[in-house]
């Protein structure tokens, strides 16, 4: 999925840039035609059928999140800020959420004046019409509308993570003045010549091509730098790649190989910007049928094994050694005292001589382990394979496409060990898909009540001090029980051309994908 071409390209850009007539300056010879109309260009792998984020997730964020606005935003640290809200009051335990819009006048895209009942229409219509988030917001009863920029959210129980539901691109607000009375919200009018509250507006997709986005001067932020986006359709993200080294692209956000991020981050011509949002990539145990069941002292052992700082290295520089069940974005809810070990061979020996007796190969026993076919897995399994080898376990890595990984890891449970990718965010407490009793991406089995009751305990809990202790306590009782082991803790890659400025990674305000503040040097 990520593999690598020259730089040749880009040196030829920079050529023909120092070529142009007049006297410029270095920055100046860096940008192209499209740079000087301040059009920024970057990758679709695929084109959306519909522009209605709050019913189809399958837009690219960085096009949903500069056509529409949302009452909150989660900013590249984590944080979350609000977008088209400037006040709000959600006391603990209370079921009602008060909220302001900012001050000034917010405009749609046709120049309509957004106001409170278009948040009442989004939030209930996105119940009725089953959207994307309509299971997130099963807790909303409605939304009161005190006024044109006033209204309080009604929930049948207190939820202190509700806001985070807010902040997503399912929740984007969409004009009631052009939705309503529509059946369907995919086939909508609105839904494919989209208006929205973004810093930019939509000017037109061309199938097979492109969607261009055009700054939209009447935005509440104030009117974007960069006049227009294009995002340009590949049908490959090699493709991408090598468009971005030609010096088609200004922004590569898919298609990065592990290599090329190395290279990028010590390059004159390129910029490596990373967003943490608490991806990480975890040794998993099937812990419902075959070696591991009932095995704690197995699944310890393999801590002991691995040396996660190797594992670490094979996906340099995009990862870190997790330390922890919690994700560093998350460190002041982590449990210092059920910090993951390091690695230490003699207690792996130890524990797996008291169990097992070594065959005529000098194994203890022998494993397979799961992984799909994308950097950096089979990197990472490499590893494994080599340290639980020297620990006298034999591992067969079986590399799947993700479809028949998803199949045989999530689907059927037919595996011993996998590594398994994604966010652990966005808030501490979102563990609860991978490790509570019926979560979507809890893929060993795993089923502890009490690990299970305390995650939901903490989700519904407004005093720090206790959820804190509620999620200190599940930390140690993963450590103990070791369902799965969090390997490295992953940063998402962005590679930019140098002359991009102010790109929306870097920013303590933004979202990673809203390009409002870009501008070339």
């Amino acid at each position: 999925m990520r593999r690598f071409f020259s730089l040749l390209a880009a040196a030829i850009l920079l050529m023909t840039a120092a070529g142009c007539a007049g006297k410029q300056t270095p920055a100046e010879q860096n940008l192209t035609e499209a740079e000087k109309k301040g059009e920024l260009r970057l990758p679709l792998l695929t084109l959306p059928y519909t522009f209605n984020p709050c019913v189809a997730d399958e837009g690219d964020p960085a096009v949903v999140e500069n056509l529409f606005s949302r009452l909150f935003r989660i900013t590249g640290e984590g944080e979350l800020t609000g977008d088209l809200v400037s006040e709000w009051d959600y006391p603990e335990g209370s079921t009602d959420i008060t909220m302001k819009l900012r001050s000034g006048s917010i405009r749609w895209h046709d120049g309509q004046t957004l106001t409170a009942a278009d948040i009442k229409f989004t939030l209930e219509g996105i119940k009725a019409q089953q959207g994307v988030l309509a299971e997130q917001l099963a807790s909303l009863e409605s939304v009161e509308v005190t006024s044109d920029t006033q209204f309080v959210i009604h929930l049948t129980r207190y939820e202190p993570f509700f806001l985070y539901t807010l902040a997503q691109d399912g929740a984007s607000i969409l004009p009631k003045h052009l939705y309503e009375g529509q059946v369907n919200w995919v086939t909508a009018p609105a839904a494919t010549a989209p208006i929205g509250s973004g810093p930019f507006k939509f000017v037109e997709r061309v199938e097979g091509t492109s969607i261009t986005l055009e700054r939209f001067p009447g935005y509440y932020g104030g009117s974007p730098k960069t006049q227009k986006l294009i995002f340009k359709l590949y049908q490959e993200a090699d493709d991408a790649l090598e468009s971005f080294e030609a010096g088609e692209l200004d922004v590569l956000d898919c298609g990065m190989p592990m290599a090329k991020a190395g290279e990028y981050s010590g390059s004159d011509d390129y910029q490596l910007v990373t967003t943490d949002d608490a991806s990480r990539i975890s040794l998993v145990f099937n812990v419902t049928s075959g070696v591991f069941v009932g095995n704690p002292d197995l699944r310890k052992a393999i801590l002991y094994a691995l040396d996660r700082e190797a594992v670490a290295a094979a996906a340099a520089p995009l990862a870190s050694p997790a330390d922890s069940f919690i994700a560093p974005l998350f460190e002041t809810v982590q449990n210092k005292s059920a910090a993951l070990p390091p690695a230490d061979t003699a207690r792996a020996d130890e524990l797996l001589d008291a169990k097992y007796d070594k065959d005529a190969s000098g194994k203890y026993l022998r494993i397979t382990l799961t992984v799909f076919e994308a950097e950096p897995y089979p990197e990472i399994a490499a590893v494994i394979k080599q340290k639980l080898a020297d620990a006298g376990i034999e591992v067969t890595v079986v590399q799947l496409p993700f479809d028949e990984w998803q199949e045989d890891v999530l689907s059927s449970g037919e595996f011993e060990m996998a590594l398994s990718g994604g966010s652990w965010g966005p808030y501490p407490e979102a563990m609860i898909h991978r490790v509570a009793a019926g979560g979507q991406l809890n893929y060993g089995g795993y089923n502890v009540k009490s690990v299970s009751d305390k995650l939901y305990a903490a989700m519904f809990e407004g005093k720090p001090g206790l959820r804190a202790s509620y999620l200190s306590d599940v930390q140690e009782t993963l450590l103990e029980h070791l369902p799965l082991i969090p390997l490295v803790d992953w940063y998402s890659p962005v590679a930019l051309q140098a002359h991009v400025e102010n790109p929306p990674q870097r920013s303590k305000t933004l979202s990673p994908f809203e390009y409002s503040e870009t501008d070339f040097k």
